[in-house]
């Protein structure tokens, strides 16, 4: 089953990409086809909107890194904004946080702009997570 759906904006240069539902092994494939085709336009900046984003296996966090590495080709990056706190404690225990960078909001990732470190710590169940610093539990 195919629960993921995908939008895509683009504003101030940035690629917007709204992902709802699951991320797994079944539905990620239309996850990397939507990367493939925004940096194969050069759209190597690219914000990953995962408000909506309910579940997240291995092999979406491999996919994210494929966009990742594919944004860097293209001298861009991959930010996510939003990231639940599920998702944002893979990232932390895998140690991916650098490499894939968590802001509040979509605004938050468009600019860059990560929270003060005394603010970088993990909201409640269902709020977004700022990881750059976040403690483990």
């Amino acid at each position: 089953m195919d629960d993921l759906t995908l939008r895509v904006r683009h504003e101030s240069g940035v690629s917007v990409l709204v992902v709802c539902g699951d991320l797994d092994l079944y539905s990620g494939p239309r996850l990397d086809d939507c990367l493939v085709h925004l940096t194969g336009l050069g759209r190597g900046r690219i914000v990953l909107d995962a408000m909506g984003l309910t579940f997240c296996d291995a092999a979406g966090i491999r996919i994210l890194l494929r966009g990742h590495a594919r944004a860097r080709a293209r001298e861009g990056w991959l930010r996510l904004a939003g990231a639940n706190r599920r998702l944002g404690r893979v990232l932390v225990i895998t140690k991916l946080t650098g490499v894939l960078p968590v802001f509040d909001s979509v605004d938050d990732a468009v600019a860059g702009r990560l929270a003060a470190p005394a603010e970088r710590t993990a909201q409640p169940a269902g709020k977004g997570l700022t990881l750059a610093a976040a403690a483990p539990e």
